[in-house]
């Protein structure tokens, strides 16, 4: 018997060791999400100077014809992260510290209260404050996201916590939504957390998050993929000055536990194609957006984050595959706004994705008051009913 078990374990071996030096994809079944259709809810202010509309009651409703009455959980989505900078010092997210973020925190309590006071059932998703992009403020990747910003938002979930009823805590609140869409500047994959300081800021999080003293709270990611992705490397292959997006997101998703859900973004919906121009050639390359439907599909179909062709993505001439004790679970989110009745991208999401059920998904849908519309209620609706 012992020599059987040997035996079987060597081939075992062999055969994992060969499908990561061979690229083999072997499919793998998804697990069934223990969540699952969520919708993007926006709290607290769309500018310096503007709130968001605040929800409306009946989005909440789980009577029978209600509007969203196959959606049970909430993602409270709170908006750029300059809407809460410091106008005389804009690269200073963490200036004016916890006062930064009151009127997050508190458009937050009072959303949390209402779905619950109509739902008590309701499953409730906090955001984060945004991240202000470094790749766009050319902002080196030296900022100290833990040092600066975790005392800040320790406080600032702390307040929440203190201010709505501890049941609600306890059995209302899922988790935390990470509002950042992604990892800004270079990211190495030898030495991941001392290489980007923003992945060891989630990394801090996380940690934060999974402690009794909050609550063991899981940890929500919704990357998109967006143009930079395929900008200099269309085929996804990382480059040192500036990586691809969905290289980051794999390294991310496929090597660490930071997040117990990753929900990819496709992007396709907004744009369905974008055009670049190779800079040592001077040639323009049209890329399909299409092609991120594949991307979303492959990597939900597999549990693991894989390029449009089903190939893993590489960080060099390494594969970033999945690492054996990695249980993050890899979902969708779903987009449209106010055109979806006229926009037919939003019909191959449907196509692409519709066998995949039992999945973590989520929908956006492109602006605070859109939820309201008959138009995307109706088709979330219809689409949660069979997922």
């Amino acid at each position: 018997m012992k020599k059987f078990y040997k035996l079987f374990l060597f081939v075992f071996t062999l055969v994992s060791f060969l499908s990561n030096m061979f690229f083999i994809q072997v499919a793998q079944a998804a697990p069934t999400a223990d969540t699952k259709n969520m919708v993007f809810v926006y709290v607290g202010l769309q500018n310096s100077t503007t709130a968001y509309t605040s929800p409306n009651n009946s989005l909440f409703e789980q009577s029978s014809g209600s509007k969203l009455s196959n959606v049970n959980e909430y993602v409270l989505c709170s908006g750029s992260w300059d809407a809460y900078k410091d106008s005389s010092n804009p690269l200073d997210q963490d200036k004016n510290g916890t006062k930064c973020y009151k009127r997050l925190a508190d458009s937050t309590i009072s959303v949390i209260k209402q779905i619950t006071n109509i739902n008590h059932s309701a499953k409730i998703w906090i955001s984060t404050p945004g991240l202000k992009n470094l790749d766009s403020t050319g902002e080196p990747n030296t900022y100290n996201y833990s040092a600066k910003l975790l005392p800040i938002y320790k406080n600032y979930f702390n307040y929440i916590k203190t201010a709505i009823a501890s049941t609600v805590w306890t059995n209302n609140i899922l988790g935390v939504y990470e509002n950042s869409e992604t990892i800004f500047n270079d990211i190495s994959l030898s030495n991941l957390y001392s290489s980007n300081k923003q992945v060891q800021f989630f990394s801090d999080l996380d940690m934060y998050f999974s402690t009794s003293t909050f609550g063991f709270k899981k940890f929500l990611w919704v990357p998109t993929i967006d143009v930079a992705d395929y900008c200099n490397n269309p085929d996804g292959v990382y480059a040192p000055a500036n990586g691809s997006k969905l290289v980051r997101i794999a390294i991310v998703a496929n090597q660490t536990n930071i997040f117990n859900y990753v929900l990819l973004q496709p992007h396709y919906y907004f744009s369905p194609s974008f055009t670049w121009k190779d800079p040592t050639t001077n040639i323009h390359h049209t890329y399909n957006y299409y092609n991120n439907l594949y991307v979303v599909k492959n990597s939900v179909t597999a549990q693991k984050i894989l390029n449009y062709n089903g190939s893993y993505l590489k960080f060099g001439n390494t594969n970033i595959v999945k690492l054996p004790n990695i249980s993050t679970q890899i979902g969708i989110q779903m987009e449209m706004d106010n055109n979806v009745n006229t926009n037919s991208r939003y019909n191959d999401y449907v196509k692409e994705f519709n066998n995949l059920t039992s999945i973590p998904y989520s929908y956006y849908a492109g602006g605070p008051d859109t939820l309201n519309k008959y138009d995307v209620y109706t088709k979330i609706n219809s689409y949660y009913r069979t997922h």
